[in-house]
């Protein structure tokens, strides 16, 4: 992994106050920037803040067509915590596998079908943003599985490996302008 793309880590008194106010919020679209913030660097306390606001928190809630975009970039947040620790990797790994969100409670939106492909596609984004090696390894074993294989979208798994090695070359602020379509 390269060091140069993991952010600095909040100082405790700030993580703490981000994830108190956090709590304090109901709707996704008000804690969103606390969100991004806690997980481009928080402490390895902010993986199971992240890991219940993706499986738990939100689930049966009906979701405005803003929050059903932003839902799935959680877990593309996540793979900046998975850069430091292993917790979230492994979440995010269980999470590319479709059956993962089969057997979860999700919040309510009008094409629950394309939800969980985007929610898919976004687990692999995350560990392509973790940088982590055996992310790579990860793409390469969805790759080989035997006819069915996966079902997922095959597409993702290409863009995942795309964006890991742009990552790897290029670094998270690159990623993230490009992913805006800032320059």
């Amino acid at each position: 992994m390269n060091d140069e793309i993991v952010p600095a880590p909040l100082p405790a008194a700030a993580e703490a106050l981000l994830v108190e106010r956090y709590r304090a919020i109901s709707s996704l679209s008000n804690k969103w920037r606390i969100i991004v913030i806690l997980a481009r660097s928080g402490s390895e306390a902010v993986v199971p803040l992240l890991t219940h606001a993706i499986t738990n928190e939100f689930a049966g809630q009906v979701f405005s067509n803003w929050e059903a975009d932003y839902f799935p970039r959680l877990l593309d947040r996540m793979g900046w915590q998975a850069q430091r620790h292993r917790s979230a990797y492994e979440f995010l790994e269980a999470a590319c596998e479709p059956s993962f969100w089969e057997e979860r409670p999700l919040p309510q939106v009008p094409d629950m079908a394309t939800f969980k492909a985007l929610l898919v596609k976004c687990a692999l984004l995350g560990l392509a943003i973790s940088g982590r090696p055996e992310a790579l390894a990860f793409f390469e074993g969805i790759r080989s599985r035997p006819t069915p294989g996966w079902q997922g979208n095959p597409g993702s798994v290409v863009d995942a490996v795309f964006w890991y090695h742009f990552v790897q070359k290029h670094g998270l602020e690159k990623l993230r302008a490009s992913l805006r379509g800032i320059p």
